[in-house]
């Protein structure tokens, strides 16, 4: 089905007819969890029927699928196929990345004092080897990029980095990044499930050595799918612990034991699949990957800018970035009772995330000004009473 998006405004609407939960909630939570299209529902569902007719029998067809999961992805983050490894989610991907490595006692670590703990727990096993972690803690009043770019030294073995913070929703220049790690020799892994489906990217352009996401968030797919890019020359390193998928498969012989591991990123992967997410990553990322990441960004920096205009006239503190290539499609900010506007937002059935003591608002592309307009309404109405 070709889902690509005429010159007006209705591929909004084609799709908002597809999201159940605008009928049900403003929902500007997608840094949360994102809501499921009814298309992408049905192929999640074509699998369970599948299996619950059929058993096994269809078992070869299930692998097909992974394919085509391992090609969307691969299309979506700018690269080829064989770059993209299945993964249950974030955590999974990053654990496969940061065990390959080869830390040294003495090597550090540089990672951000406020990640999501997906990354702080993998980090912090590093330091079993002996690595020393450097913790940067983020200023509102200077460039992230830039500061994880002066903590680097000539120690620095692995940058660990969110493309997009969950709570600040800053967002790191990967192409930066990507030249400080030519010049200087470090490893870059880098969590983009806040950025994957609202930002575009293009991977084969930089020098990213490992990319982890699961799909649940703003590419609005099933919790339990996601991928790990590995850029080619990882895929030469040997996973700390090998999977039966991440070694080539005879189903004809279970008992073979010198069945190699697969020569490109799949060698991450470690087994079974849970097969309704994958098949509803397939169905979202696909859509997607139609519209076009570069229209629906276009779309959310509209929303986040009348966001940014509309909080700008309110006593309260920004904590995200203003400027367009310092952010995705998170706005967070501080103001006296944020605890009691959250619910009173809750309330009024406007989903947004309460996180720190910050208010967070992440709407997507299918979103419309009014729903904006009603969290803005709420907000200021709150505000000065």
């Amino acid at each position: 089905m070709d889902f690509s998006p005429p010159d007006d405004r209705s591929w909004i609407d084609d799709f908002r007819n597809g999201m159940p939960v605008t009928q049900e909630l403003t929902y500007l939570n997608h840094a949360s969890c994102g809501p499921l299209h009814a298309d992408t529902v049905a192929a999640a569902q074509d699998f369970l029927i599948d299996q619950h007719k059929h058993g096994s029998l269809n078992q070869l067809a299930w692998f097909d699928k992974l394919d085509q999961a391992r090609a969307e992805m691969a299309r979506l983050l700018g690269t080829s196929a064989e770059r993209i490894a299945i993964m249950p989610n974030t955590s999974t991907g990053l654990i496969r990345a940061l065990a390959c490595l080869p830390i040294r006692p003495g090597d550090e670590v540089i990672t951000l004092c406020d990640v999501f703990p997906a990354i702080y727990w993998p980090v912090r096993c590093l330091e079993r080897h002996g690595a020393t972690i450097i913790e940067v803690e983020p200023s509102v009043s200077v460039n992230l990029t830039q500061q994880v770019v002066d903590a680097i030294t000539p120690r620095t073995r692995v940058v660990v980095i969110p493309w997009v913070g969950f709570l600040r929703g800053a967002r790191v220049d990967l192409a930066a990044l990507s030249e400080e790690r030519s010049r200087r020799g470090f490893y870059l892994v880098v969590d983009a499930i806040q950025g994957a489906g609202a930002v575009p990217l293009r991977l084969d352009d930089l020098v990213v050595d490992f990319l982890s996401l699961q799909g649940a968030k703003w590419l609005l797919s099933p919790l339990g799918a996601g991928a790990l890019y590995a850029r080619e020359p990882m895929c030469e390193f040997v996973p700390d612990f090998c999977g039966w998928y991440g070694h080539e498969i005879d189903w004809n012989a279970f008992l073979r034991r010198d069945t190699p591991l697969w020569p490109g990123a799949r060698r991450f992967e470690t087994a079974t699949h849970a097969m309704p997410s994958v098949y509803g990553l397939i169905a979202s990322v696909s859509r997607f990957n139609a519209i076009g990441v570069d229209r629906i960004w276009e779309r959310i920096r509209s929303l986040t800018d009348r966001i940014f205009a509309g909080l700008s006239q309110l006593p309260l503190t920004m904590v995200t970035p203003q400027p367009a290539e310092e952010r995705a499609g998170i706005v967070t900010f501080f103001c006296e009772g944020a605890a009691g506007l959250f619910d009173e937002l809750t309330r009024r059935k406007v989903s947004v995330s309460f996180r720190e003591g910050f208010l967070r608002i992440s709407p997507h592309f299918y979103n419309t000004e009014s729903e904006v307009d009603a969290f803005l309404g709420t907000t200021r109405e709150f505000l000065r009473t």
